[in-house]
């Protein structure tokens, strides 16, 4: 009986998040993945503007909601992974760039290409998914690749539902 309990405990654990680090122009670009085992889809979660952490949680202006980590985690049920970046400059990439306020929406889009380059290994189908300006990343991260599919959340030029 205590080894079935013990199973039915590891069965109905929730999926973990491992942090995840890929070359950024000066130090590493920093992400949180959730690896789902025989998933054929990947989401990148890119976050909108300023100091937002790849949970969905701001700090500085004491927001914290944690929306992109519950978004992982109801993906993961679904038996879908996720990569949750943090943004070249703020969080656990800090060290990538000297100056968070000296970026573009290009390079944005270069490290969004790059972690689709390291997403591909988990899954096959490398989806893009981001809230505001996030949105616009993951509409020009795409690259004009068709087996990467943006959605953006509210993107720039877009009425949101």
């Amino acid at each position: 009986m205590r080894v079935l309990c013990i199973l039915l405990l590891f069965l109905a654990a929730p999926a973990t998040a491992e942090p995840v680090r890929i070359p950024g122009p000066d130090g590493p670009l920093e992400a949180e993945r959730i690896v789902v085992g025989g998933a054929t889809d990947i989401v990148i979660i890119i976050p909108g503007s300023g100091p937002i952490d790849r949970d969905g949680n701001a700090p500085q202006m004491r927001l914290s909601t944690d929306t992109y980590r519950l978004l992982a985690e109801g993906l993961a049920e679904q038996g879908i992974a996720s990569l949750r970046i943090d943004t070249r400059g703020f969080f656990g990439s800090a060290g990538a760039i000297a100056d968070p306020n000296d970026v573009t929406i290009e390079a944005y889009a270069q490290d969004t290409r790059d972690w689709a380059a390291y997403a591909s290994g988990l899954a096959p189908s490398v989806w893009l998914a981001g809230h505001s300006e996030g949105g616009l990343v993951a509409l020009d991260g795409r690259g004009g690749r068709p087996h990467r599919r943006a959605r953006g959340g509210r993107d720039a030029g877009r009425r949101g539902p």
